[in-house]
Order: C-alpha cells, then sequence, then structure tokens
C-alpha cells in the first residue's frame, strides 16, 4: 500500500482522483497521525464523506482545514472594516471551506467564490449544497468575471487571497508571495482597481503565522530566516499598496505582528 503523504496526493496518481473514506484518514494518519487531520465545515472525514461530500487527493491537501479557518474567520470578524453589511470574495475556491467559515463569524455577508479548474468546481458545487451557509460559486477566471459583479454601494468588500501555491512552497525559504499562481501582489492590485469605491480587507492563511514551513515540516518548530520568500514577498505586497493602491481605500494584513517588525506593520497600514 503507498504512503498517503503530499506527494502522492497533490503531485501523483491520486491528485485528481476522488478518494474513498478510507483514504482521506490514511493520508492523515500516514502524513500527520490523525485519521481526522482533514476536518472541513465543521466535521471529520467521517461526518462530511457521510452526507456525500467528496474531495479530490489535491484538494484534500490544499483546502484549509477547520481549526485554522476558524480562526481566519474570527480574526477577520474582529478587524473588519466598518459596514453593516459585507460581500466575501474567495477568488479561489477549492473546498470554499475558509469562506464558509468566515461567512459563519461574519453576519450579513455574502459569499463569492470562483473556481476556474471544472472538476474542482463541480465537486465543490455539489459540496456546499449540503452546507448552512449560501456560497454562490461560479465557474471561471475570477478577473474577467468579478469585473461585471456590482455589489451593494455600502458593502465592504473581504477578499481572501489564498493562489494555488506551485512551486512557490520552498522548503527552505518558505513561502514566495510573488512566485504563486498568479502572484499575490497581482491579485490585490486587480481587486483593488476593481473596488476602488469601497473599503477592502485581504486576508491569506498565512495571516495567523500558522501555515508555515515548521508544519510541513511535523511542527519541528524551526522559524523562517528574516529574509526569507515570505518577507521578500510582504515587502513587495507594502510596496505594492503604498504605491498603486495608494488611493484606494484599502488594508491588507500581514502575519501578525509578532512575525513582522513594528515599521513593516506600520507601512502595511498606512
Amino acid at each position: 500500500m503507498p504512503v498517503y503523504d503530499r506527494a502522492l496526493l497533490l503531485h501523483g496518481a491520486k491528485r485528481n482522483e476522488v478518494l474513498t473514506l478510507a483514504e482521506v484518514e490514511q493520508y492523515g494518519v500516514d502524513s500527520f497521525s490523525d485519521a481526522d487531520y482533514v476536518r472541513i465545515y465543521g466535521m471529520p472525514p467521517k461526518d462530511w464523506y457521510r452526507r456525500g461530500i467528496r474531495l479530490l487527493g489535491r484538494t484534500a491537501v490544499e483546502c484549509t482545514r477547520d481549526a485554522l479557518a476558524d480562526r481566519i474567520g474570527r480574526d477577520i470578524a474582529a478587524t473588519r472594516p466598518p459596514s453593516e453589511q459585507f460581500v466575501v470574495i474567495d477568488p479561489f475556491a477549492g473546498s470554499c471551506n475558509t469562506l464558509y467559515w468566515i461567512l459563519k463569524h461574519v453576519p450579513n455577508s455574502q459569499g463569492i467564490a470562483f473556481e476556474l479548474d471544472p472538476q474542482a468546481f463541480e465537486l465543490s458545487k455539489h459540496n456546499i449544497a449540503h452546507l448552512d451557509q449560501a456560497i454562490e460559486l461560479t465557474h471561471g477566471d475570477y478577473e474577467s468575471l468579478l469585473e461585471s459583479r456590482r455589489f451593494p454601494a455600502d458593502a465592504g468588500v473581504i477578499v481572501f487571497v489564498a493562489p494555488p501555491w506551485g512551486t512557490a512552497l520552498d522548503e527552505a525559504d518558505g513561502l514566495d508571495l510573488c512566485g504563486t499562481t498568479p502572484p499575490i501582489p497581482h491579485i490585490i492590485d486587480c481587486i483593488g482597481r476593481m473596488c476602488a469605491d469601497r473599503k477592502i480587507l485581504f486576508r491569506g492563511r498565512r495571516a495567523l503565522g500558522l501555515v508555515r514551513v515548521a508544519h510541513l515540516r511535523h511542527q519541528r518548530g524551526r522559524q523562517e530566516p528574516r529574509h526569507s520568500a515570505w518577507h521578500k514577498g510582504m515587502e513587495t505586497v507594502a510596496k505594492l499598496l503604498r504605491t498603486s493602491l495608494r488611493s484606494i481605500r484599502a488594508r491588507i494584513l500581514p502575519k501578525s505582528s509578532a512575525d513582522l517588525s513594528p515599521r513593516d506593520v506600520s507601512s502595511l497600514r498606512r
């Protein structure tokens, strides 16, 4: 029996296959010593599988699990721009689990998601039909589809920025924000221009400092170097927000203040 690890599910034979419950649990056991590791939509694998929810191999690896998605939702609820209602946008929906948790924590919010991959789209469309949160999932590229959307005039905008990592994640240097597909600065610039007349909160999985190289190394606890790809990418994002987005009422939450210097945090919030 093969080892059900990141390589097999993300880059190997199981990448585009719908996993059985046994395979989902085996991935958790082989990679994290936890059969219930892939908790999504507030349920362990046995429960969500029983409801008819299914995942591709790559989605099981790439999805934001409940523990992190819940914390992201809580953090956004505590830091969101002042507004009576919100439009929450996920340009790269995947499983839609992060969007699901953001909607649970942000009242009066409308969830809009985009998924370019047809296989992932069909499965996620099927999966979210079983949930207690209304999510509008559209098949296609967010850049072309979002431009024609019209939102309530007084609605704030929350954007969850988590594009496919591809080869941007390096075990030595961390996650290169300019090496994702597409690059994170491009996403911020694109959506910032589309929503230039309203307040925007950009948020990514890395904002809580939980998805880091140490996690992929089975929690060995090694800190990323100060001049890692992550910090270099954050410098690019900060520069973008200070220049091309200077006239837009936008803000981005970086990693926690413990991970960036006071000067970095100050420059990002100007």
